[in-house]
């Protein structure tokens, strides 16, 4: 199965421009799906304190409200997978659930986010089920010109971090996210991030 969505999603052809997805900003997820038809693939390289230290993401919108994200990790070995459903997609005002990190062993954690996406500033806030916890979710993002964002995101219990980060259009379809995670634990420690995404529109592919 694995072998298969690989394959496939390199069997592609047409582009089309990013936005922001269950891939989220630097680590939460954001209320808003991408468009029905897209197809992400994303390469992760982080600190192994934050993830898997290198990882392949696959994600695709399969209706104007639903997409999906497979991901596998290559150090440890991990497949995880993530959904979400939009509600309301109507700017300024957003509103999802869904769920992240199902895997073989562990059960999915759901999730509630909501957004108010306003000119150049997009702001999130929601929570997810971790376990047997609720842990809260935020995030803002300004959009400095047609190609670089600054976003900053926070997710709470002190296993999880604060980011700051930047991204990148360096084309049309690349895009290119470095960030750094600030541990909520003390002491304090700040570990890299960097994630590179190319967009694919299966829509435009088709004859």
């Amino acid at each position: 199965m694995k072998r298969f969505l690989f394959l496939t999603t390199f069997a592609l052809c047409e582009v089309a421009a990013a936005r922001a997805t269950t891939k989220g900003l630097n680590q939460i997820v954001t209320p808003d799906v991408q468009p029905q038809g897209l197809l992400s693939l994303s390469v992760q390289q982080v600190h192994p304190q934050i993830d898997n230290a290198t990882q392949f993401q696959v994600e695709y919108c399969l209706t104007k409200r639903f997409e999906l994200s497979y991901a596998h990790g290559f150090s440890p070995d991990q497949d995880k997978l993530a959904g979400e459903y939009a509600l309301i997609q109507k700017n300024p005002y957003l509103l999802s659930v869904g769920f992240l990190n199902y895997t073989r062993r562990s059960s999915a954690q759901p999730f509630v986010e909501g957004g108010y996406y306003k000119g150049r500033n997009q702001f999130s806030l929601g929570a997810v089920r971790v376990g047997s916890h609720m842990e809260a979710l935020a995030g803002y993002l300004y959009n400095i010109s047609d190609k670089v964002q600054l976003s900053a995101d926070y997710q709470s219990q002190k296993e999880n971090f604060s980011t700051v980060g930047l991204s990148f259009n360096l084309t049309k379809n690349l895009v290119f996210n470095p960030a750094i995670y600030f541990t909520n634990s003390t002491p304090r420690h700040a570990y890299g991030y960097a994630v590179l995404t190319y967009n694919f529109d299966l829509n435009h592919a088709r004859p």
